[in-house]
């Protein structure tokens, strides 16, 4: 009787074992996301063939067998289309690059007529471990302005703060700003120089504030962007902007960590 017991318990210890974690989902974007490509939104000026894409990442172990991308454009002014299936994704991470064409096919709109302000919003469902999920993951493919910044400037930067005024209070450089998709643009160095050429190169070892920024209508912006100790923003109140006459970009930018700060005016050559 005491070894028939003992027995039952090894088998019920193995039998526990040997069973199968089962993931319990509770909210499937924990499993998904939603990141932004080079283009992320459509630049009107090449409709009907401007383009966006962005890219669907799952975690393996929610057991994700597709995902059904849809799509519904809104205008400007808040009209919406029916929503209607734009894809379906059986392999992941999946690239969704879409033409503005493609994107408005089955919506009842013709590219020629969407414009500045409107937006086409895609959502997605998602089959794991035999059940369908809603989630609220998105991306709004939304519209930018023509835009061509890329090429040579003259750039002089002129500082109100960093640790070694009064010396090098202004600085200019020749550099070039580089497309690398519908209005956004690379410049090597954000500073003006001050972290590249100037003082903080010797005294702190710095080399350029690479930055990548956005031309929304002649409105300059961007995130993301960092010296080795901080953020740099904006400046509150400060001129961020493209002069659409003479293509003058005007940069005002402060460093969050230790406040440098300085307005970096580029024009072109």
């Amino acid at each position: 009787m005491k070894n028939n017991t003992f027995f039952a318990i090894f088998l019920l210890l193995l039998l526990g074992a040997c069973k199968k974690e089962t993931l319990v989902i509770t909210d499937i974007d924990e499993y998904v996301t939603i990141t932004e490509g080079v283009n992320s939104k459509f630049n009107i000026e090449y409709k009907p063939s401007a383009q966006v894409d962005f890219i669907i990442g799952t975690k393996d172990e929610a057991k994700i067998s597709e995902i059904k991308v849809y799509k519904q454009y809104v205008s400007a002014g808040g009209a919406t289309s029916p929503t209607v299936l734009h894809a379906t994704l059986k392999t992941f991470p999946a690239m969704v690059n879409v033409t503005l064409e493609q994107a408005l096919n089955g919506l009842e709109v013709n590219a020629v007529d969407f414009n500045f302000g409107d937006k086409v919003v895609f959502t997605i469902s998602i089959t794991a471990d035999n059940k369908v999920f809603e989630s609220n993951r998105k991306f709004e493919a939304l519209t930018v302005c023509p835009s061509d910044l890329g090429g040579t400037y003259k750039v002089t930067t002129t500082y109100s703060r960093h640790d070694f005024l009064p010396n090098f209070s202004t600085f200019s450089d020749t550099i070039t700003i580089t497309e690398v998709g519908a209005g956004k643009y690379t410049i090597t160095d954000f500073s003006g120089g001050l972290y590249s050429q100037g003082p903080y190169r010797g005294a702190y070892g710095t080399n350029g504030i690479m930055a990548t920024i956005e031309d929304v209508c002649n409105t300059i912006t961007w995130t993301n962007v960092s010296d080795p100790w901080g953020q740099v923003v904006p400046t509150p109140g400060g001129t961020n902007n493209v002069d659409g006459n003479t293509g003058v970009i005007t940069i005002s930018w402060k460093c969050q960590a230790y406040s440098e700060q300085g307005v970096s005016v580029y024009t072109p050559l």
